[in-house]
């Protein structure tokens, strides 16, 4: 019936009619509450919730009502944490918009705020290193390849002690 089960309208139907026996004798309007102003699920696919309601197993304890407690507690938490994650989201693209790096970062096509927010958060700033290549360096971006004719080849991701060192010293 709902492709993600913690979209708003399966939570909005799982928080108000937290028992098998409370959806089961819902009336369709108040199902259709539950949908808020979008036209999804259908009525077809509600009335299919409802006969799901009716033949389950479901808890037939004492416990029920504990159940039913605990899960609008769950749900209540998870539209908090997702709330704070959209706050932080905007706290991030907001910094990212007036940071020259963050600038710098998002504008490569493969990066977007979440990982532009990550690169600066581990090097602190962009200053931190004196090349581009050490940069590189640090994060395994680029390998160093050694050649001297046909004796010695060799690659390795350069991750040497002067891109830390350089961490270290601002």
């Amino acid at each position: 019936i709902f492709k993600d089960p913690c979209g708003v309208v399966a939570l909005n139907v799982r928080e108000k009619f937290a028992l098998p026996e409370d959806l089961a004798n819902a009336t369709m309007e108040e199902l259709k509450a539950c949908r808020g102003r979008g036209y999804r699920p259908g009525v077809v696919q509600l009335e299919k919730l409802q006969e799901l309601a009716r033949t389950t197993i479901g808890a037939k304890s004492a416990r029920r009502q504990n159940l039913a407690f605990e899960k609008r507690q769950l749900i209540t938490e998870l539209r908090l944490i997702e709330a704070h994650i959209d706050e932080l989201d905007k706290q991030v693209n907001e910094i990212l918009a007036t940071s020259r790096t963050g600038q710098i970062l998002c504008s490569m096509p493969a990066i977007g705020p979440i990982h532009a927010a990550m690169i600066i958060g581990t090097i602190g700033n962009i200053r931190n290193f004196e090349k581009a290549s050490k940069l590189r360096g640090y994060f395994g971006w680029a390998p160093k390849r050694t050649q001297t004719g046909t004796s010695k080849d060799s690659s390795c991701l350069l991750y040497t002690s002067d891109a830390a060192d350089d961490l270290t010293r601002v």
